[in-house]
């Protein structure tokens, strides 16, 4: 037996793959290799439901913050959200906008529009329009959204940049409305990562922290 087929052999032996053992004076074969890649294909294992997810960053977190759907929510089809759970997702959606409207202390936002919203919200996907310019100098997060409740061209590709500050995007959305037509609404929290550029790979070189002295 060539010392190929030995290794072969031991290792379907002890996973239980071989139950004779080749000729010994034949070479190791394609089948031989065959056998050694299926047994040594790792195990997939089972995936059940989804338990978060993030398509618009902290949309869900924020709007179906404290719901009882919220885990329902999260194990929809992302792009074939149910009839039925839409329909119950954005009445809920639209009881959270509107609670979360009278924040500044003005109601922005009429009806009709929390309504559109809720529907264009409901979808959780981070939506991204190649058509146009991407500048990671730019708010692009809520770009085409905001662009599609007005019915007008998005100015800029949306998506998410690596230097845009989502979570400010999403309070001022939810408070002053997608529309933005009031002040931005911040929670304090400025970038402290290096600021990225359109040049690829985009993003800074990792900050490398400068070892003490030696004492």
């Amino acid at each position: 037996m060539t010392k190929l087929s030995f290794v072969l052999v031991s290792i379907l032996a002890s996973t239980g793959c071989a139950t004779q053992a080749p000729d010994a004076s034949e070479p190791a074969t394609t089948a031989d290799y065959a056998a050694l890649a299926e047994a040594s294909r790792p195990v997939v294992p089972t995936l059940g439901p989804p338990a978060d997810r993030m398509g618009r960053p902290e949309v869900t977190n924020i709007i179906m913050a404290g719901t009882t759907v919220k885990a329902a929510y999260n194990a929809e089809d992302t792009f074939a959200v149910s009839a039925t759970g839409s329909a119950t997702y954005q009445q809920i959606i639209r009881g959270m906008l509107t609670r979360y409207d009278t924040f500044d202390g003005v109601d922005d936002a009429t009806d009709a529009e929390t309504a559109a919203t809720a529907a264009l919200l409901v979808d959780d996907a981070l939506v991204v329009d190649l058509s146009r310019p991407c500048d990671v100098n730019t708010n692009g997060y809520l770009a085409v959204e905001r662009a599609e409740l007005a019915g007008v061209a998005p100015a800029s590709c949306g998506g998410r940049s690596p230097n845009e500050d989502s979570i400010d995007e999403v309070l001022t959305a939810i408070t002053v409305g997608i529309a933005r037509t009031g002040p931005v609404v911040s929670d304090r929290i400025n970038q402290s990562t290096g600021i990225a550029t359109n040049a690829f790979p985009y993003l800074l070189p990792p900050h490398l922290l400068t070892p003490p002295p030696a004492p």
